[in-house]
């Protein structure tokens, strides 16, 4: 049981009856793409893993943004991930604006393009899986307007409460 974030934990719940619910149907959708804001130390990488453990996902990807800075690691992970993988880059922040491209077309079209060898004009389109995305950050306003437009789930952490700090250090 996760204590605090109580705004944050609710609708999260609501996102996963959701997504279940549709997994039900004969075209079940996707979970996410999630954002979660907030100051350091607040939850947010606890709630991405939580989140990864929820939806019963066989491959966590774990990064960071500065390290998404050489798009061609972004690439990498994209083309590796399944239906069953959670990608989870924190301090989403960092990316690069090539990476942060990148990213978009793959949550908005679910496919890579990649220029064909010795003709930079042409390119070719490898269509992606259906995986899990979870962008954490501290400055939300970093992050390309476009691809902040294309989160379906927002979620916002605030410092904890005096009472919900006490039960922490009372839970380890």
């Amino acid at each position: 049981k996760i204590r605090g974030q109580k705004k944050v934990t609710d609708l999260l719940k609501v996102n996963l009856d959701a997504y279940f619910q549709s997994r039900q149907n004969e075209n079940p959708g996707s979970f996410g793409p999630a954002l979660l804001v907030g100051p350091s130390g607040t939850g947010k990488s606890l709630i991405a893993k939580a989140l990864h453990a929820e939806l019963a996902n066989l491959n966590l990807i774990e990064t960071n943004g500065e390290m998404l800075s050489d798009s061609s690691e972004l690439v990498s992970i994209l083309l590796s991930a399944t239906e069953d993988t959670t990608i989870f880059i924190d301090e989403a922040h960092g990316t690069s604006s090539r990476s942060s491209n990148i990213l978009l077309t793959a949550l908005s079209e679910k496919v890579m393009y990649v220029p064909q060898k010795g003709n930079k004009k042409s390119k070719r389109t490898i269509p992606l899986e259906n995986f899990t995305l979870i962008l954490a950050t501290t400055h939300e306003y970093y992050l390309a307007e476009a691809l902040r437009n294309r989160i379906r789930i927002y979620c916002r952490f605030e410092h904890y409460a005096l009472e919900d700090l006490v039960e922490i250090i009372r839970q380890r």
